[in-house]
């Protein structure tokens, strides 16, 4: 976040975020959510839900090993991460170029190498901290995702903004005492407490919540 003009940066804003880029062509990781991997039709559709594949795998596929499952899809998101066309979100860059590196978190149901990879190649910074699917016993919709954030960033939950578009998400951050924005949904996810159909629109709000006395941001 930066500061307001004229003054020095507060000292506790953070923001913790994970919608910042998307695929734009992925065919291998479509074959696999249609239903087919290595000649493979059973293994169903994970993180649909922004939950942990693995937790999503558990859940729907009762006759199945999720482990299993988990390392086919991790196969074909690795070499998406090598391969595939990704674009970042209209005002990714603007918004994390604006927040000092200590200052923002990212909490994602995907793992840190493919964050780095996948910001690497939107060339978006990458923060100093993020909570990945490796990193917590509990996913979301658990609040212990976002509290982890907000740990490693010297924050208190009640002075964090989290920024998501998935149900998950909404209420982990919720059950984590945050304040919950909504972004890159036609329709508000229920619990939000602000919606913006886009990122870029939340872009000027979220600048401004995080140049306050306390505001830390979290996704």
């Amino acid at each position: 976040m930066s500061p307001r003009q004229g003054q020095a940066a507060p000292p506790h804003t953070h923001l913790i975020g994970e919608k910042c880029n998307k695929p734009l062509n992925a065919p291998a990781l479509a074959a696999f959510y249609g239903g087919g991997h290595n000649g493979r039709t059973d293994c169903p559709i994970a993180g649909a839900d922004h939950r942990r594949a693995l937790e999503t795998f558990a859940a729907v596929s009762e006759n199945l090993d999720p482990h299993e499952c988990l390392a086919a899809l991790h196969e074909l998101e690795d070499a998406d991460v090598r391969s595939g066309v990704y674009a970042a979100f209209d005002g990714a860059s603007e918004l994390l170029r604006s927040l000092p590196t200590e200052s923002w978190a990212l909490v994602t149901s995907n793992y840190e190498h493919r964050v780095r990879g996948r910001f690497l190649r939107t060339g978006l910074p990458v923060p100093s901290v993020i909570v990945d699917a490796a990193t917590v016993e509990e996913g979301k919709p658990s609040p212990v995702p976002y509290l982890r954030a907000a740990a490693r960033l010297g924050a208190e939950p009640e002075d964090c903004l989290v920024i998501e578009d998935a149900p998950s998400g909404v209420q982990s951050g919720l059950q984590a005492g945050m304040t919950v924005w909504g972004v890159n949904a036609a329709v508000a996810v229920e619990g939000v407490h602000r919606h913006f159909d886009s990122l870029r629109e939340a872009v000027p709000h979220i600048l401004a919540f995080v140049s306050g006395p306390h505001g830390y941001a979290t996704a």
